[in-house]
């Protein structure tokens, strides 16, 4: 179910990657664009950050220089999956598989950043983290054989995350931004309201809801069926129904909004509806928008992309696309995540009927690493410089 995504500018030098299968291309060289990202004036201090977020169903990492609170140039970045919350949902506890390969993917990260030159750091951990009952003890072994101090975040801590990562690469001005940021074990949607950040969140994601699918709509156990495919027009709806039930009612300034911007990946749900759509020539505008250069496919992955328009109409079209399908099938098509492909779409479907949005724009993105690059108070200390004191030689 994994594919792994890479970018470094071009014509600079890139180190083998052993450990993380290249399949894709991530971005483009130079300054980036958005509210957040321009280039710095000569006076300005310019550092060069690593940013690790590790996720419930994915870890990533973003080298970039930042100056005054703003992005100026990405180095390098990488986005693998590694399913700790589908590993979670599956044993009740993180696995020791899964948490080899996280420990020989964070290796490997690590190597990145010190060969792309970082000089200080800041590593992130995410839902599954807070719930698994070895998430911490994990972590604790992460510190010792890497040297990665890694902070254990709240879900209001990712909500703001996630906005500082939209107002990052959005061409949007940050009052009118509303971010929704959706991994493998939770979404959130947060928006500045009166001086605060208004926060709508629930513990559903992509590797959570692929879980509910088996085991609530399916009725099958998870150790004995890893896949839902091929997965039926009925149960789909009845994961929808089930999924609306289950999230809170949306508040007022969510509701009906025409201003939604969703951060993600190649494999998060965004990318994946955006790639449904144009591989069926669902919707018209939306499959014109998601063309090759923009989204996660054989030609790469551009950051910094133009916005992506999704509508709701439209996801819901993408679901039924794709029921009736087996990993096989979808993994010949080309989606590197089969089996959350179409929990990934329900769940998408779910929340934008839920909170009345009928379109919603997609921005191509390293999970929360650019929000967690330009946040002064997690790097204004100075205490994590890099390389970590224990990083492997």
């Amino acid at each position: 179910w994994a594919r792994s995504f890479v970018c470094t500018p071009r014509g600079s030098a890139r180190g083998p990657l052993p450990a993380l299968r290249r399949q894709g291309v991530w971005g483009r060289s130079g300054a980036i664009t958005g509210t957040g990202s321009e280039p710095a004036p000569s006076t300005m201090v310019t550092q060069r950050r690593a940013a690790f977020d590790i996720g419930s169903g994915g870890t990533k990492l973003q080298v970039a220089d930042v100056a005054a609170g703003k992005l100026v140039r990405v180095v390098f970045a990488v986005e693998v999956p590694v399913m700790f919350a589908l590993s979670w949902k599956t044993h009740g506890h993180l696995s020791d598989q899964v948490m080899l390969n996280g420990l020989g993917v964070l290796h490997e990260l690590c190597a990145q950043a010190d060969r792309h030159g970082a000089t200080a750091y800041t590593a992130i951990a995410t839902e599954v983290f807070r719930k698994a009952p070895n998430g911490a003890a994990f972590l604790e072994q992460v510190l010792r054989a890497t040297g990665l101090a890694v902070e254990v975040v709240t879900q209001d801590a990712e909500a703001r995350l996630g906005f500082l990562t939209a107002c990052a690469i959005s061409p949007r001005p940050r009052s009118s931004i509303i971010a929704w940021d959706s991994g493998g074990g939770s979404f959130q949607i947060s928006a500045e309201r009166s001086g605060a950040l208004a926060v709508y969140s629930g513990a559903l994601g992509s590797s959570v809801v692929t879980a509910l699918m088996v085991e609530a709509v399916q009725r099958a156990s998870l150790s004995a069926k890893c896949t839902p495919n091929p997965v039926s027009v009925e149960q789909a709806e009845e994961l929808v129904r089930i999924l609306t039930t289950a999230l809170p009612p949306a508040p007022t300034w969510l509701r009906g909004s025409a201003g939604v911007s969703a951060i993600g990946g190649p494999n998060s749900l965004f990318n994946s509806a955006a790639m449904v759509i144009r591989s069926e020539s669902i919707g018209g505008d939306c499959a014109d928008a998601a063309a090759p250069g923009s989204l996660a496919d054989a030609e790469g992955f551009v950051v910094g992309a133009r916005p992506v328009p999704i509508s709701c109409k439209d996801v819901r079209s993408a679901v039924y696309a794709r029921c009736g399908e087996s990993d096989e099938t979808l993994e010949a098509l080309g989606y590197s995540e089969p089996g959350l492909l179409v929990p990934k779409l329900c769940l998408l479907v779910a929340v934008m009927e839920h909170a009345q949005l009928e379109r919603i724009e997609f921005l191509p993105a390293i999970g929360a690493c650019p929000g967690v690059l330009v946040d002064e108070e997690r790097f204004g200390c100075g205490e994590r410089s890099w390389p970590p004191a224990r990083l492997p030689s």
